[in-house]
């Protein structure tokens, strides 16, 4: 089984595919901006891709200032 993740960014975007092929639940693969960022994601194996899981918004400017505080210790 592999993963994808999508945003959306603002009501009326189109999804956007960040990553396609994922072998793990992890992915810090995004460049945080000022705003608030939509994701989804779908699991696929042999039998196609799932339906998109529920929409998670995060911050993504403060995730990154916490993940930078918490790899400083």
């Amino acid at each position: 089984r592999t993963y994808n993740v999508r945003s959306q960014d603002g009501n009326d975007a189109s999804p956007q595919t960040l990553a396609t092929g994922l072998v793990s639940t992890g992915f810090t693969g995004i460049t945080p901006y000022k705003g608030v960022s939509t994701f989804v994601v779908t699991a696929v194996n042999s039998n196609g891709e799932s339906v998109a899981s529920k929409p998670v918004s995060v911050d993504l400017q403060q995730a990154a200032a916490v993940q930078r505080m918490h790899s400083m210790h």
